[in-house]
């Protein structure tokens, strides 16, 4: 802490247990301090800012605790004791050696000046606490002084013990705090700190406010708000502030329930159980905590939940669903640990044993497995209607409610030893631990109940009213409650999506519907489908999945983890998957294998546009999509190069699906307010012919499928809760289902079942209903999807015929003759065929694709949906492919002999139109009609006469960056041009060579790769960073072109300084190289010193801030005792290493000063006895101000030839000399009367005095001080203190120990009541002897 403000800051808050004793060596710039605890008995150093912290000490001995610590600053040694013995040891911990040994004796601080050390001893055996003293030199014996009150802390005033020196924080001008630390070599740097909620400005000195953290601090749920119970309650266990003053999130509408915390973070985490769809949100605990985030969503009845703070983890568990989940803190990789539970509620995490905790509710047990779900066993067996459990770090036990919360319970980390606790008068649903206090949530109304560990005392210290009849979490918000350790999961361990710790090692793991590749690592899906699967759109998972047409394989495609999927349609031919982002409004692809690395993005976000629905034409490569901001339809080529509005003026579309066998296409419009504008449309593919088919009885129509088979329409209307359908000009509308509490989303079916398939966004799973309407819907996989989107099913491609290929499908796109191909060929064959991998050229496997002899399946008819089987006889005559003589579409015989058997059925649609044909002629879009095809062309073009073609007047106008194009004025589309950079730059590598322009207006590169590229990094900036030279060189001037490629710069010696190398006598020129690097410089400048000249200063010296360096100069100072010569002369060390002026002599005059006021008494009989040296021991405030001196040593003032001042003068000082006196005495009085009181109540009470917080001790050691300025503390002084465990180090800033850290705040006591012993004359005698 500063001595001048009231700034706190901490610099250790980790690792620790319980820091006792602390200490500072300022011209070292280093801090030490002492931790005792169950796996610490150590000694530690850092620098004074808490960084490079390390144990210098350790002891493997518990039974001895190391306490008191100070620095012996004349010999470098640091001095410690353990309670028994008294140390020294170098301040690297080298060299230990025990000075004394005493099994009798209590030992606890200590403090060193010259050869003595002074310790407290507690006081054993029927002895009165003491004082101590040793000589260093010797082993023999100590002296001593009794007390009749307890005493803990203790420290030695004197000014040599601060000397003060020339620090780099004289001249820092920090705003608040300035630590001197370690800079290079020996010297110091200062380093400017800010206290606790601020942080530095901009400029490194200044300090503003600071978002700070919470900690200390008890969170609990309220159901409608989440509010806060400081931890660091008073004695009288009194709230800090009403409940409403520290509450947040208030929410009528929610009910939040559960809480975990991530400490490093500074997030909390809660679940909401009110929503429309339960979710888990977090909440940053720095700021104003107004906004959260959803982390999970989807999730069905949350019973508890944890984070794991080493891995980055959150677990969670579901009564609804009887599972454990786990997931990252972002709420990706969700992956199901545990299923099949019978009601797992409240859940506790325990990294540093890789294991967890939870509550069977019903069963009444507490479970135990290792993080990533192995190794389930039962902890502890017949508990009663368990509701909540805690693990506590501290104790190494687990604490728990239990008896429906009449009762606390613990058993250690094994499940034994169980013991009641507390029982409280009113029933307890949820608790907490934080060091030595438990925290409990009444279940009755919105109270908090405080304890001590061991179960006394409770105190209702929060009292409100419920707003809902539920339990609610508390927890503690602090990093005593998650320690550090060190994780096996750093780095995620080479785990692609999830590593999860346990007691040895970790496992990789990959979310639902993935498994682990062949290297253990990395994630695959589950299963690969190309034919007859469901796609689904799960964004509450950042997912899409493939489902298997019985229901029962789910595969993951392995989206990107921040994906939000809506909207998915997949391309047979390139064997892609595609999907709408709505966070992000893109549409992007992805290889169905479930490759990341491949997706990219076709259409880029795009301002006042909301893309919902998709679906492909695969006959002519164009994707359809609705777009609810914008309200159009619009279609894009699959890679997103052309882009075209179809239908303008829509009113708020959305699901959207394609007949291209017969050239429409089918919509709808949604509305909860107009009702009327609420459809069903049909429109021609090319956007022509629009007509609503349905206009009745309509509000948010949300899915739509269609059958061609039956020629019917269906959809699911999530307002009406109806699943309707209709033929396909919308007559003959039938209720197929009326559905309760949903809000169905998506709709799909499959031809050759009799089942309609739709999600829910209230409900988990797939469903599937009947399509006759008979029976209740049915779901699947109700314990994985969390929020269903869009579903669509895909029967996919078969197998081919003839050629070697085995009857394999097609592989598209295919390698023929150096050619890549998407499509069926007739090229060197009479029939259309295809590779059946994806190189023809090499691996010479072909099959025929015409798909009308290759039906595995037909639709409608009387064949009761048998495959056709070829040849088949039909009026007497053998048919090998299907056919459409008399029937509208074509057909087959699942028999050999029509003509006998007289079964058929309808041939599946083959996917092919007037568009599947090199592309139907068209330049641009093919898109397909009832009739034919119709051309069109992207948004900035028109079609030509010609009704085929394309043309436009775009240009890309587009400008380089530090660049200008060559001979390119008007860039029209397909025209390419190359570039050139300006001066200092240079052509970027990814895109050097000729831009052409793009149909869309835009530059990319002219090559195989045909990538956009950004103008704005075609031209690098050629330049080198900021030019750093040795020490004692310097820059000569400006150099030649600033900091550019070719630039050369003058190196110079610095002032104070001279070449080493005969080289450079000049200088020496350094260059600015291609490689954006600086030449290596080899000049070297040596410093050129004066020797300091004892002669010239009398009593006194240079200050220590002198640097004896060449043309600079110093200031001199006297020695304690001694003035300054009126002349105040100022030595300068010249060029040559010479001091002016030469012949120069300081005299420092001895300053005699008036007899000391303060008489030596004593309140103890006990006087030790030295020869040589009387000190006198004075009562000293426990932290003095540190400032200019405020001694009441004053010089003599008399005679008319007083040097320091006139007769008038000295009558003057005269006379304020009384009345200072007169007031002195008073005080004295004053003080000796304040201080009986005090020794009156303490012994009335002594219980009150024992032990009190860190933050109460007085200092033990003041270390040594490294501002200019001098401490105004009485010479020869010990002061001791008879608080408890805590301790304070002086080095302007304070360094303060509390339990768990180590802080660096004010002194800002300067009214506060000393609380130390009364005067004592110490008569030192070298010749030590025992005072036993």
């Amino acid at each position: 802490m500063a001595v001048d403000t009231k700034e706190t800051k901490t610099v250790v808050n980790t690792g620790l247990d319980r820091p006792v004793s602390i200490a500072v060596h300022p011209k070292k710039g280093k801090l030490f301090w002492s931790d005792y605890g169950p796996n610490n008995n150590r000694i530690e150093v850092s620098n004074l800012d808490g960084s490079n912290r390390t144990t210098i000490y350790h002891s493997t001995d518990a039974s001895y605790l190391i306490k008191g610590i100070t620095i012996d600053y004349e010999r470098d040694k640091l001095i410690f004791t353990n309670g028994i013995g008294l140390y020294k040891m170098d301040l690297d911990g080298s060299n230990v050696e025990l000075l004394y040994q005493n099994q009798m004796l209590e030992m606890y601080e200590v403090s060193a000046y010259k050869n003595l050390v002074f310790a407290t001893d507690k006081g054993m055996f029927g002895r009165r606490p003491r004082v101590l003293i040793f000589l260093t030199t010797t082993t023999s014996g100590y002296n001593s002084i009794s007390f009749r009150g307890s005493i803990y802390g203790i420290a030695f005033y004197h000014p040599s013990r601060q000397q003060t020196f020339a620090s780099p924080c004289d001249t820092a001008q920090c705003g608040q705090m300035c630590v001197a630390v370690p800079g290079n070599g020996t010297q110091l740097k200062a380093k400017c700190v800010c206290g606790d909620g601020k942080k530095l400005a901009a400029n490194g000195k200044n300090c503003e406010k600071s978002d700070h953290p919470i900690s200390q601090t008890f969170a609990y749920s309220a159901g409608d708000r989440i509010c806060l119970v400081n931890a660091q309650v008073d004695k009288s266990w009194k709230a800090p502030h009403k409940p409403d003053d520290i509450c947040w999130l208030r929410n009528t509408g929610a009910d939040f329930r559960h809480l975990a915390v991530d400490v490093y973070s500074h997030t909390l985490f809660f679940s909401d159980q009110d929503s429309i769809l339960p979710n888990i949100r977090k909440i940053s605990l720095v700021g104003k905590r107004k906004n959260s985030t959803v982390v999970l969503s989807g999730v069905a009845n949350v019973g508890g939940i944890a984070v794991d703070w080493v891995s980055d983890h959150l677990y969670w568990t579901d009564i609804k669903l009887k599972e454990i989940w786990v997931a990252n803190l972002d709420g990706t990789s969700q992956k199901i640990l545990l299923r099949n539970l019978t009601k797992p509620t409240s859940i506790a995490v325990n990294p540093p044993s890789g294991v967890m905790y939870w509550l069977d509710e019903t069963e009444g047990n507490m479970y135990q497995a290792n993080l990533d779900g192995t190794d389930k066993i039962v902890l502890v067996r017949n508990l009663s209607n368990p509701l909540d459990l805690v693990i506590d770090y501290m104790d190494d036990r687990i604490l728990y409610i239990n008896n429906n919360g009449s009762n606390v319970e613990w058993v250690n980390m094994l499940g034994r030893n169980k013991k009641k606790l507390i029982n409280p008068e009113q029933n307890v649903s949820n608790i907490a631990v934080y060091k030595g206090y438990i925290a409990l949530t009444l279940m009755s109304k919105t109270g908090v109940l405080l304890t001590n560990k061991g179960g006394t005392n409770p105190k209702l210290i929060i009292n409100e009213n419920k707003t809902k009849n539920y339990k609610y979490d508390i927890i503690a918000i602090d990093e005593a409650v998650q320690p550090v350790i060190a994780g096996v999961c750093n780095g995620n361990s080479g785990c692609q999506q999830i590593c999860l710790p346990k007691p040895s090692g970790y496992t990789c793991a990959c979310t639902d519907g993935m498994k682990l590749g062949t290297d253990k690592k990395s994630c695959v899906p589950e299963k690969v489908l190309y034919s007859d699967f469901f796609l689904v759109a799960d964004d509450y998972r950042h997912e899409i999945y493939q489902v298997d047409k019985d229901l029962k394989t789910i595969s993951a495609m392995g989206l990107p983890h921040e994906e939000n999927p809506i909207g998915v349609a997949y391309d047979p031919v390139e064997r892609r998957i595609y999907w709408t982002d709505y966070t992000l409004g893109t549409i992007k692809r992805m290889a169905i294998n479930g490759s990341i690395n491949k997706q990219e993005t076709v259409r880029p976000k795009t301002s006042n546009s909301r893309l919902d629905a998709i679906a492909i034409d695969p006959s002519s490569r164009i994707l359809y999509y609705t777009d609810m901001k914008a309200n159009n339809i619009g279609i894009m080529s699959l890679d997103g190069g052309l882009n075209k509005i179809l239908i303008a003026s829509v009113y708020n579309p959305r699901a959207i699906v394609l007949d291209p066998e017969n050239g429409n296409m089918y919509y709808t419009t949604r509305s909860k307010i107009d009702t009327k504008r609420a459809g069903i449309w049909r429109a021609n593919m090319d956007g022509t012919n629009v007509t609503k088919i349905v206009a009745q009885g309509l509000s948010y129509p949300n899915g739509l499928a269609i059958d061609t088979t039956e020629m019917k329409i269906y959809w699911i209307d999530s307002v009406t809760l109806r699943l309707e359908r209709a033929n396909l000009n919308g007559t003959g509308r039938q209720i197929i289902a009326y559905l309760t509490d949903a809000y169905a989303f998506g709709l799909t079916i499959v031809n050759h079942t009799n089942y309609v398939y739709y999600t829910d966004w209230n409900d988990r799973g797939i469903f599937y209903q009947p399509r006759n309407g008979n029976g209740t819907a049915m779901v699947f996989g109700a314990d994985v999807f969390s929020g269903l989107n869009e579903i669509k099913y895909y029967s996919g491609t078969h197998g081919t015929t003839g050629g070697n290929g085995a009857g394999l499908p097609c592989h598209f796109p295919y390698l023929y003759n150096d050619q890549n191909y998407t499509h069926c060929i007739t090229t060197n064959h009479h029939r259309a065929w295809c590779s059946v991998t994806h190189n023809y050229d090499t691996d010479g496997l072909w099959g025929n694709c015409d798909s009308k002899v290759n039906v595995s399946y037909t639709e409608g008819g009387n064949g009761n949906g048998k495959a056709c089987v070829f040849p088949f006889v039909y009026y007497g005559v053998n048919i090998t492919q299907c056919i459409s003589d008399a029937h509208i579409r074509p057909w087959c015989a699942v028999t050999n002999n029509y003509d006998t058997d007289a079964e058929w059925g309808n041939c599946p649609y083959d996917g092919t139109t007037k568009c599947s044909s090199n592309n139907g002629g068209c330049s641009e879009f093919c898109l397909a009609t009832p009739t034919g095809r119709t051309c069109a062309c992207n948004s900035i073009f028109q079609l030509k006469a010609d009704g085929v073609s394309c043309y436009n007047e775009t240009t890309c106008t587009q400008k380089i960056r530090s660049g200008s194009f060559s001979n390119c004025q008007h860039a029209t589309v397909d025209k390419r041009c190359g570039f050139t950079c300006d001066t200092h730059f240079k052509k970027n590598s990814l895109y050097d060579g000729e831009l052409a322009c793009s149909r869309s207006g835009r530059w990319y590169t002219d090559g195989p790769s045909n990538v956009y590229v950004d103008t704005d990094n075609l031209c690098l900036e050629q330049k080198c960073p900021k030019l750093t030279v040795r020490e004692g060189v310097q820059q000569s001037g400006n150099c030649t072109s600033g900091n550019y490629v070719g630039s050369q710069c003058l190196l110079k010696c610095a002032k104070g300084y001279i070449v080493s190398s005969h080289l450079y006598p000049n200088g020496e020129n350094i260059m600015c190289q291609s490689n954006l690097n600086w030449q290596k410089s080899n000049m070297t400048c040596s410093p050129i010193y004066c020797k300091e000249n004892k002669s010239s200063i009398l009593n006194g010296h240079l200050r220590e801030d002198c640097t004896f360096l060449a043309e600079h100069e110093c200031q001199y100072q006297c020695d304690y005792g001694y003035g300054k010569n009126p002349l105040n002369l100022t030595f300068k060390c010249d060029k040559q290493g010479n001091w002016e002026p030469m012949a120069a002599v300081v005299l420092c005059s001895k300053i005699t000063t008036t007899q000391s006021t303060t008489t030596t008494t004593t309140t103890e009989p006990t006087t030790i006895s030295y020869k040589p040296t009387t000190v006198t021991t004075k009562v000293v405030t426990p932290i003095p101000t540190i400032g200019k001196p405020k001694t009441t040593e004053q010089p003599i003032v008399s005679g008319k030839t007083s040097a320091l001042g006139t007769q008038d003068d000295a009558k003057i000082n005269g006379l304020m000399g009384g009345l200072v006196t007169v007031v002195l005495l008073l005080a004295i009085v004053v003080a000796c009367i304040a201080f009986y009181m005090y020794r009156k109540r303490r012994m009335s009470d002594p219980s009150k005095y024992e032990r009190s917080s860190l933050r109460e001790s007085t200092r033990s050691d003041m270390g040594q001080q490294y501002k200019s300025n001098s401490i105004d503390s009485p010479k020869n002084s010990v002061a001791y203190s008879n608080s408890g465990e805590g301790n304070l180090a002086f080095d302007n800033p304070i360094y303060v120990t509390e339990e768990a850290k180590v802080n660096l705040q004010n002194d800002d006591n300067d009214n506060t009541k000393p609380q130390i012993g009364s005067q004592h004359e110490i008569v030192m005698d070298n010749n030590v002897t025992s005072g036993m």
